[in-house]
This record gives C-alpha cells, structure tokens and sequence, in this order.
C-alpha cells in the first residue's frame, strides 16, 4: 500500500492527467507518414511519450524544488511537503530516459535518426527544466527548447520506420513547436506567476 501512495505521489508530481497531450505528439508524428506500425509499436510508442511526460514535469519539480520550498500555493506538492523524498524523485525522472530509449531501439526497432532525434527532444526538454527560471540562459531560448522538444518528438514517431523526414513531418512538427510557444508557454507563464513573484524567481 505505501508504495503504490508512493507511485501516486510521484504521478501526481509528473502532472500525468496531462500526459495524454505529450503522448499524442509522437503518435500525431506517427500519423504524418505512410509507413506502418503494428499496434504492439504503436503503443510503445505511446508509452514513449507517457515517459516522456514523465521526465519532463518530475524534473521541473526536482529543480524547482528550492523556488516551490517559499511558495505558500505550493505547499500541498507531494515533493515539498516530504511525502516524496528527493532522491526518489531523481531516480523516477532518471529511469524514464532508458526506457525510452530502449523502447524505441530494441521494441519498435526505431531507425536511427528518430533514435537521435529522440535523444535530442530528451535534451531539449532538460535544458527548459534547467534554465528556465535560474541561471542566465536567455528565459525565450529556454521557452523555445521545450517547445522545440514536443516538436522533435512528433519527429520520433513519423521516424520510427523511416529516415526521411518527409515535409509533410517537417511542417507538423514546426507547426506543433510555434503553437506549444503560443499556447503553452504563455499560460504555463501565466499560471506560474503567482509561484514566481512569490520566491523571486524569474520566469520568461
């Protein structure tokens, strides 16, 4: 019982009500090209983007750990109030990565470049978690990172068969980026200023 309050705690963490949105990005990929996946792979491919899901939001959490500590309206997350510990956290966010990695390689058996893409679109999404409120790494570029990441990985799916990113591919995934920096980045922004102007962090 305490592990599975643990597993929801950490669910709760990682937002995954939300993740239906990031799994449909590498699944819309998918849909972007004409060769085919059986439904064991597209599922996987699902699950790929479950996880990525997954490591993106825990991470942010992680790194936001410092900034959400001050922040009365944040004081009910599993990872402040201790019902979370932080290094279970580190090594939730840290197991998504060779799952999908391995998934895609070894399960679909995923052509190269999606496997780079992929490894990118991983990256790309670290860098907002990183920047995105702390250092000096202009707060735009990081916004733009992590639409970039959901972009790339609409890429992973219309991949996952094929080397050729196709323009149809090409212009769903910089028409996905611009919306994700419109529509996401924007009220992300806004539903996170309360947080921010209450520990002094600087957001974009």
């Amino acid at each position: 019982m305490n592990k599975l309050k643990k597993l929801y705690n950490l669910l709760i963490i990682s937002r995954a009500l939300m993740s239906p949105l990031t799994i449909s990005s590498s699944l819309m990929g998918y849909l972007t090209v004409t060769e085919h996946l059986s439904f064991p792979e597209f599922l996987n491919l699902g699950i790929i983007g479950f996880c990525f899901h997954l490591f993106g939001f825990t991470l942010n959490d992680i790194l936001d750990l410092n900034i959400d500590k001050n922040a009365p309206s944040r004081q009910k997350s599993p990872l402040v109030n201790g019902k979370v510990k932080l290094w279970e956290a580190w090594v939730f966010t840290i197991i998504q990565i060779p799952i999908m990695l391995l998934i895609y390689y070894f399960v679909i058996q995923g052509r190269k470049t999606g496997f780079i893409v992929l490894c990118l679109s991983i990256i790309l999404g670290a860098i907002y978690d990183i920047w995105s409120k702390q250092g000096k790494f202009p707060k735009f570029l990081a916004e733009l990172a992590l639409a970039s990441s959901i972009g790339l990985l609409s890429l992973v799916g219309a991949l996952a068969k094929t080397e050729e990113i196709t323009l149809k591919s090409a212009v769903f995934a910089i028409s996905l980026t611009l919306l994700l920096l419109l529509l996401n980045s924007v009220p992300s922004g806004l539903k996170d200023l309360k947080t921010d102007i209450e520990s002094g962090a600087k957001s974009f």
